[in-house]
Parts: structure tokens; C-alpha cells; sequence
């Protein structure tokens, strides 16, 4: 159990990550006309459509672009996890 506070960086990460796309994509949402609004996903994640019109394509790239921060997260954790791993193997924890 000694090892149970490190994960909590590890938590920190994926919550706050997956956090603060919900609210930069939200933000995004909200600035939108209403007629645009409704081409879009379902809440939280509100993915625009596929063959998004080129009123959307903006919201499009952020949407991207925010997906990848997340995904940066995800692979930072499991870089972190596989340390914890290295070190609980080693007999360091």
C-alpha cells in the first residue's frame, strides 16, 4: 500500500485533463449559433459531424486539437505508471 500515493498524481492527470477539454470544448459550444449547436454531438463531448458544413470547421480543429491534449495526458500516465512498475520490480517500493 505504500505505493498508493503515488498514484494520485496519476488521477490528478486523467481527471484534469479530461476536465479541462469538457470545459474548452463546452466554451467553444456556447460561442456557436444555435442552428450550428444542433449539428453537433451529444453532451459532454459534442463531436461534430463528419462532413462538418465550413461554419464548423473551427470548432472542428479545436475539437482535434483538444482531443490530442487528452491523449498527450493519457500517454504521460502511462509513461509515470510504467516508472512506478520499474521501480516496484526494482524493490524500490
Amino acid at each position: 500500500m505504500a505505493a498508493a500515493p503515488l498514484l494520485v498524481p496519476l488521477v490528478l492527470l486523467l481527471v484534469g485533463a479530461r476536465s479541462w477539454q469538457q470545459r474548452h470544448i463546452r466554451r467553444a459550444r456556447r460561442d456557436l449559433p444555435t442552428r450550428l449547436q444542433r449539428l453537433l454531438g451529444p453532451d459532454p463531448d459534442f463531436a461534430p459531424p463528419e462532413d462538418a458544413p465550413d461554419d464548423l470547421l473551427t470548432y472542428a480543429a479545436l475539437h482535434r486539437r483538444a482531443g490530442r491534449v487528452v491523449r498527450l495526458c493519457w500517454m504521460l500516465a502511462g509513461v509515470y505508471l510504467v516508472a512506478l512498475l520499474a521501480l516496484y520490480l526494482k524493490g524500490h517500493l
